[in-house]
């Protein structure tokens, strides 16, 4: 269920791609290979309980498969559609404010529970979504803040 998850949130992220014949076959290709990742990451954890290390591995091995297939759309011009359907894409600024939001919201939340799983051996994760929502605000104004005095 979490990879099939991933492959319909990247089919609705990136629809702008969806002309090109390459994109089923990337999307689809990045969900397998997420599955992969993942059983290996669970794979490890049960012979090694060093979980940061291997949490950021996963990270880790999730971006360059995704780095990979975007240079494999990039290459058959599928950018060049995205920018012209949805101006977001083009925007440089906006893209790197909605990565960070992902980093300071979701990937802190699952980082220190990564740490604190290998202090004390809990395998409770459960998200503080209020904390969440504060490091969202903090991090938005930070962002535009330093954006107007650019």
């Amino acid at each position: 269920m979490h990879v099939f998850i991933h492959w319909v949130t990247s089919l609705l992220l990136l629809f702008p791609f969806l002309s090109k014949p390459q994109f089923p076959i990337v999307v689809t290709v990045i969900a397998i290979s997420h599955f992969l990742i993942d059983s290996l990451k669970i794979r490890f954890e049960k012979g090694d309980k060093r979980y940061v290390k291997i949490f950021l591995a996963d990270q880790e091995l999730h971006l360059i498969v995704i780095l990979l297939g975007a240079f494999v759309l990039e290459e058959f011009g599928g950018a060049e559609t995205a920018k012209s359907q949805i101006p977001v894409y083009a925007n440089v600024g906006m893209m790197i404010y909605w990565i960070f939001s992902v980093v300071v919201t979701f990937f802190y939340s699952i980082l220190k529970f990564q740490f604190h799983r290998q202090k004390e051996q809990d395998t409770n994760m459960e998200f503080d979504y209020v904390a969440m929502l504060i490091r969202f605000i903090a991090f938005s104004i930070f962002y535009f803040f330093l954006l107007s005095r650019v």
